[in-house]
């Protein structure tokens, strides 16, 4: 018995430091692109870049992962360039004047948005239709459970969802609606839906109570389903009035662009 709580004691400080390493070398990847410059905005092709779209019109929020080796940052300022006309977006920054990839994200806007950086002890209070969190290092849990009912985010993830969840209760994590991870020069995209066990017995439980499913709906080139049964899709028709074939039509005329 001793022997065997010995290994589960070597095990879980193996455990814990491959994950400060992997968080390690996150941190680093993303200092190298930041020194460097080396972003580049990401090719979407147009229905994802509609499908996008409808997330943002659908007050849906969005996290990337981390993943070593990928540059995080890319995904974000070209995902955050998807978002309608017009809108009031906020780049969060933890330090306003330290270049945190606030830059790169209003080249990739132009100038077809109205764009303010803000503090983080400002977000709340600046009242964005959407609030870009670039930094891995900022409080993104605070900015999800805010934008739970009040803006939409897109915020940058300091690790992998899957390493987040099984930390114990993660306070507005649950405000997940599309999961992000970049990949070669894109991204794979994967709908959440937090579900309670009245909705459904299938998925993956989630400290004691809501489950979770993740569908894969497709990358940055492609949608790998339907869009009109995405979670997006359905909820922008419901704000509407109209049926999700209706709503997914409206899209593609660029009757909201």
């Amino acid at each position: 018995m001793e022997a065997l709580n010995a290994r589960a004691r070597i095990y879980a400080v193996r455990n814990m430091l491959l994950e400060e390493l992997n968080i390690g070398a996150v941190h680093l990847n993303a200092a190298i692109f930041a020194d460097k410059g080396e972003h580049s905005v990401i090719e979407i092709s147009d229905d994802v870049r509609r499908l996008l779209l409808a997330a943002f019109l659908s007050c849906s929020n969005i996290a990337v992962e981390s993943a070593a080796g990928f540059d995080q940052l890319s995904v974000i300022g070209s995902v955050a360039a998807c978002a309608p006309r017009f809108s009031k977006i906020a780049i969060v920054c933890k330090e306003i004047g330290r270049r945190d990839g606030g830059a790169f994200i209003r080249r990739c806007m132009k100038s077809k948005h109205d764009i303010a950086f803000v503090p983080e002890s400002g977000a709340k209070e600046y009242g964005a239709d959407l609030l870009v969190c670039p930094s891995p290092n900022a409080n993104y849990r605070r900015i999800m459970n805010f934008c739970r009912t009040r803006s939409s985010y897109i915020t940058a993830l300091d690790r992998r969802l899957d390493h987040l969840l099984v930390r114990g209760r993660i306070e507005g994590i649950n405000s997940i609606d599309l999961l992000l991870t970049p990949i070669d020069s894109g991204f794979v995209m994967h709908e959440l839906r937090w579900l309670s066990r009245n909705e459904t017995e299938n998925g993956r439980e989630i400290h004691g109570e809501d489950l979770l499913e993740i569908k894969r709906i497709g990358t940055n080139r492609t949608i790998e389903c339907s869009p009109e049964e995405t979670k997006y899709v359905r909820r922008y028709a419901k704000i509407i009035g109209e049926g999700a074939d209706s709503a997914w039509s409206m899209i593609s005329k660029g009757e909201v662009l």
